[in-house]
Parts: structure tokens; sequence; C-alpha cells
């Protein structure tokens, strides 16, 4: 947005007036969470290093783990795979957020968010917490969250780094 600011000094008979133009955004000052990312009910999309993954199937595991509400604990556990064949998968975890106060958009604090990527069948793990990750609820229909996600994924050595953007949700939540 672009704003004129101007004043005038008055000495009698004489005035002057100055204006300086300023440029900044609002919409970033008045919006910190993220945009929402398309994803199709029941998955996980994000983009790995710039490689699109689409997350579709739960790997066979129980709602509890991937896609489950403890509100006791206030623990949300969002788990997909690729594919029944391709095991690269991932997971967030909302700790101590309750899920059933969020009034969407939200930034969920980034203490309360893991996310952790596991690269197949190699079992490497790489894993984003604090401050290496960001994570809002767009939207919140019921049961029906959507999610907007990035971060830098680290591995347990501390080694490698896996950039993550462009993450979205769009899963129905199970409570237990």
């Amino acid at each position: 947005m672009k704003k004129l600011l101007c004043w005038a000094l008055s000495l009698g008979s004489l005035a002057l007036v100055s204006c300086i133009k300023i440029e900044f955004n609002d919409s970033a000052m008045n919006n910190t969470t993220l945009a929402p990312v398309e994803a199709q009910l029941g998955t996980i999309v994000a983009q790995l290093n710039g490689v699109r993954f689409v997350f579709a199937s739960d790997g066979g595991l129980p709602d509890r783990d991937t896609n489950g509400y403890d509100a006791q604990f206030r623990l949300l556990s969002l788990y997909r795979q690729v594919s029944a064949v391709d095991q690269r998968r991932l997971q967030i975890q909302l700790i101590n957020v309750d899920v059933d106060a969020l009034r969407p958009p939200v930034d969920i604090p980034a203490e309360s968010v893991r996310i952790r990527y596991f690269a197949g069948g190699s079992n490497q793990r790489f894993e984003a917490t604090g401050a290496d990750v960001r994570l809002s609820i767009v939207s919140k229909q019921g049961d029906v969250l959507r999610g907007a996600f990035t971060g830098n994924l680290r591995d347990a050595q501390g080694g490698q780094m896996i950039n993550l953007q462009n993450g979205g949700f769009h899963l129905t939540v199970r409570r237990f």
C-alpha cells in the first residue's frame, strides 16, 4: 500500500508544504497466518527440496495415529504416507493445543508443532520443531481441519537438511 504524508508550515504570508511517499505492505502486518495450500480431503501435500509430494495413504495405521485428537492430553497427530508401495511419510503433531478452542485462521505456537518426514525404506528421519517450523490452521468446519505449514527439517545427526515449503493438509480429525 502507498501512502502520501504531507505537512505544512505557515510563516505569515509564506507557506511551506512538504510531502513524502511511504510504501508498506499492510496485509503482511495484519495477516500472520500462512496462505492456504490446496489439498484434497484425506491428504497432506508438501514440497520437499522443491519436489511436490502428495501423502494420501494412511499406511494401514489406526485412526488414533493417522488423524487422531486426544482432548485429554491436547495432542493432535496427523500422518500420511505417499502410497502403500512408496513408504515416504509425513507426520504432523500439535502438542498441547486445544483443537476445540481454535478459531481459524490462527498460527499455532512454534513450540507446539513437530513435523517429521521419514524417507521411505531407509528409515532416515528428518524433524522440524520450534523456530524451524511454522503452521497455521486456515479453516475448521466441525472436525475437518485445513492447515498450511513450512519449515526446515533436519536429520537426527543434524547433518542433512530438507527445505519444506507449500505444505498443506485437509483431514477429518477423529477424537479419542
